[in-house]
Order: structure tokens, then C-alpha cells, then sequence
């Protein structure tokens, strides 16, 4: 809190000097108590951070690179248009009503565990040859899951800054900067998912024989390699050695 004090006569203070209070404990966060504010906000974070990343990686990746036929330039637009407008409708509707609901930590919890389902079944079903080759109205039936990634993307949006401001903080300071740090997550799954969204397309591509991928595929796929449901189980393998050396 900061009070404006101007004294005319005497020679004090000068025009529009002011002066802080500590009242409260008001007054800028310590950097020390910056840093353990924001390892405790991890709860909060790590979800929203899992959710972005994941609907980001869909978006980017398989979705860039489904289409029925997925050999089609025109079939792979269509998709990725109609999955895109499926997914805003979801997103506006989430947000729009996702503040009646009465949330938790475990409601918060389970939206990036379905949203890394959703993520595993769009590679799962575009590493399909003869799924993504064929006529059918499969590409229909996958606008639902789209709209779903819409709707917990919008969810977890909603649901992470209401539990954060419904905590019980000590100071308001201190809830300012969580509500300001917890936002990190979102850019931070932002950009890990644009990254590994170029990769799949490119495998994708890759495995299609489709040109005009902006990466190289750093696997081998396609006719004599790894389709891409070995690719992924061999990923997943690398990852929990990795987790556990």
C-alpha cells in the first residue's frame, strides 16, 4: 500500500513522493520467498502444464497429418478445419459454464489424464495405415474426441485459477504472484508440444510418403521400419529407463 504525500511548506517531502507502508506485510516478495512460492505452486502447475501440452501436441501433430484418405492434400485440410472449429466450440463452451461446477484437486487432476488419452489415441489411430488409407466415416467420429480436447482445455483453465484463488494465502501479495506464476505452465506445454507436434507430423509424413514435412522424421518408418504404435511403445520404453536410472 503506498500513500501519496505532498507537503507544501517546510521544505519535507517533495511533490508525489511516496511513502511505503508495511502494514500488512505489503511491499515486494523477498526473491527467496519468490522461489519457494513457486516450487509449492507444482499441484496447480504441473496439470495445466500436461493439459496444454498435451491438446498443443494433438493440434500439431497428428491432427496436422490425418485425413480420409490421408494421401489427399484437400482430405487433410477438411479434417484439420472441421477438428479445429469442433475443438473452439469446446473451448468456448468450457469456459462459459466450467465456473458452476464445484471443483477439486482430483476433478483438476483427471483433465490432463484424459487429455493424454486423447493425445495417445490420435497417434494410436493416424500410425494406422489401413485405418488412415481408407473411405470411411471415421473422420467424422473423431471430431467428437476434438471437441472433447476443447472442452478440457477449457476446463483446466478454469478450474486451476479458481482453486488458486480460493486458497487460503497469508498475505494478498502472495496470491497475486500465484496467480501470476501458474500461467507458466501453459507457455511452457505451448512450446514443448509445438516441438514434439512437428516431429509426429513429420513421422507421420514420413510414414504416408507425403512430402512438405518442415522436419526430417528422426525414426525409420514407413514400408521396411517401425510403423508409428512401435515407434510410440519404444518411445514410452526409453522415457521410464530413462525415469528410472
Amino acid at each position: 500500500r503506498s500513500v501519496e504525500k505532498t507537503e507544501v511548506e517546510g521544505g519535507g517531502l517533495k511533490p508525489n513522493e511516496r511513502c511505503k507502508s508495511t502494514e500488512d506485510g505489503e511491499g515486494p516478495l523477498s526473491f527467496s520467498r519468490k522461489v519457494a512460492l513457486f516450487f509449492s505452486l507444482w499441484p496447480w502447475i504441473f496439470p495445466y502444464f500436461l493439459t496444454f501440452f498435451a491438446k498443443y501436441a494433438s493440434m500439431d501433430g497428428p491432427w496436422a497429418a490425418m485425413g480420409f484418405p490421408v494421401t489427399e492434400e484437400r482430405a487433410r485440410k477438411e479434417f484439420y478445419l472441421w477438428a479445429l472449429l469442433c475443438f473452439q466450440v469446446g473451448v468456448v463452451i468450457a469456459r462459459t459454464f466450467g465456473n458452476s461446477l464445484h471443483w477439486t484437486p482430483f476433478r483438476v487432476w483427471m483433465i490432463p489424464l484424459c487429455q493424454v488419452g486423447l493425445l495417445i489415441g490420435y497417434v494410436a489411430i493416424a500410425g494406422t495405415p489401413p485405418v488412415m488409407t481408407s473411405d470411411g466415416a471415421l473422420g467424422w467420429v473423431l471430431l467428437v474426441p476434438a471437441f472433447l480436447t476443447g472442452v478440457l482445455g477449457g476446463l483446466i483453465y478454469i478450474g486451476i485459477y479458481l482453486l488458486v484463488s480460493a486458497k487460503h494465502w497469508r498475505e494478498r501479495r502472495e496470491k497475486e504472484f500465484a496467480l501470476a506464476s501458474v500461467g507458466i505452465g501453459d507457455a511452457a506445454g505451448v512450446v514443448l508440444a509445438v516441438a514434439c507436434g512437428l516431429v509426429v507430423q513429420s513421422c507421420l509424413y514420413s510414414l504416408y510418403g507425403i512430402g512438405g514435412a518442415q522436419f526430417s522424421c528422426p525414426f525409420e518408418v514407413g514400408p521396411g521400419g517401425r510403423n508409428m504404435n512401435s515407434l510410440a511403445l519404444l518411445s514410452t520404453e526409453r522415457i521410464l529407463r530413462s525415469l528410472h536410472t
